[in-house]
């Protein structure tokens, strides 16, 4: 996921949420089925030390923000 989020991210615009799905499952084959969360905000979320989430919805982006 850090992977394709610094690969595809805009660094202003971040990666918007069902972007990342897409090239979670075209890249690496994961989809949501693949991870304990219900979704990749989920998995974003449980995550803070490393990605940052904006906005809801269809309209929400993440950032990959490294090790604080």
């Amino acid at each position: 996921m850090i992977a394709v989020i610094k690969e595809h991210a805009h660094p202003q615009r971040g990666l918007p949420i069902q972007e990342l799905g897409n090239h979670m499952s075209q890249i690496h084959a994961l989809t949501t089925k693949n991870i304990p969360e219900s979704g990749w905000p989920k998995y974003a979320e449980h995550r803070p030390r490393l990605f940052r989430l904006e906005k809801k919805g269809t309209q929400q982006v993440v950032y990959y923000v490294g090790a604080r």
